[in-house]
C-alpha cells in the first residue's frame, strides 16, 4: 500500500513510479529530476576517499517495503518515517493545502492499480 501511495506521490511531483526488480518486493527508484538531488539515506555509502562528484554519480540502492533478513548496505527499507517517503508524502499534503480542505488523506486502491510484485 506504501509503494502505491509512493507511486501516485511521484506522479504529482511529475516523476515516473519506482521500477519492480528481479527480487521480490524490491523496486529501484526512477531517475529522478535534478531537484531531488540525492534522495536521503538511499545513496550508497560513500568510500573514504571517493570524490562527492564521484559518488553522486554512482546508483542508488534498491528499496523495500519489508524488512531484509540481514542488515546490510545493499537495499534500503523505505517506511513512514522514511526521509524519501516524507518528502513524496508531503506532496499529497500540498495539495490538500493548496484547496484549503486538508483534513485527512485517504489512499484508495482500485482494480486497475495491481499490486506491486
Amino acid at each position: 500500500m506504501l509503494c502505491e501511495a509512493l507511486n501516485v506521490g511521484l506522479g504529482l511531483a511529475g516523476e515516473k513510479p519506482l521500477v519492480p526488480t528481479k527480487t521480490p518486493h524490491t523496486f529501484n527508484l526512477p531517475e529522478l529530476s535534478d531537484t531531488w538531488q540525492t534522495p536521503g539515506r538511499i545513496s550508497p555509502p560513500r568510500e573514504r576517499d571517493e570524490a562527492f562528484w564521484d559518488w553522486r554519480k554512482r546508483p542508488l540502492r534498491p528499496v523495500t517495503f519489508v524488512p531484509p533478513e540481514h542488515m546490510n548496505d545493499e537495499v534500503v527499507q523505505l517506511h513512514l518515517q522514511h526521509p524519501f517517503v516524507q518528502r513524496v508524502l508531503s506532496r499529497f499534503r500540498a495539495q490538500g493545502w493548496a484547496a484549503h480542505d486538508l483534513g485527512r488523506v485517504t489512499v484508495l486502491r482500485n482494480r486497475a492499480m495491481p499490486l506491486p510484485a
